[in-house]
């Protein structure tokens, strides 16, 4: 587990978490994004950006990395933040 996942663990267990699976970072909120691969295996991301077509995921990691994903290869994948939702949704207020 990447160091923020270990800091968002401990919010969670003092109940001060800014949003359901959210963690605001540095000044960004950070999104948990679940992959579910064909073969079966999850992957967890931790993005402050996620971008998605029609052939493939892009996501800005929180250590400031690029990820691409093929969606051929995906079974399906989810997000914490609702990309749809009203800003204190986002903020997880």
């Amino acid at each position: 587990m990447s160091r923020l996942g270990q800091e968002f663990s401990q919010l969670r267990a003092v109940g001060d978490t800014p949003g359901p699976s959210t963690l605001d970072y540095e000044g960004e909120t950070v999104n948990i994004v679940n992959v579910r691969w064909w073969d079966g295996y999850l992957e967890t991301f931790e993005a402050t950006e996620v971008r998605a077509g029609c052939d493939l995921l892009w996501m800005r990691l929180s250590n400031g990395a690029n990820r691409n994903i093929p969606l051929r290869g995906v079974r399906w994948w989810s997000t914490s933040i609702e990309s749809h939702g009203t800003d204190t949704e986002k903020a997880g207020l």
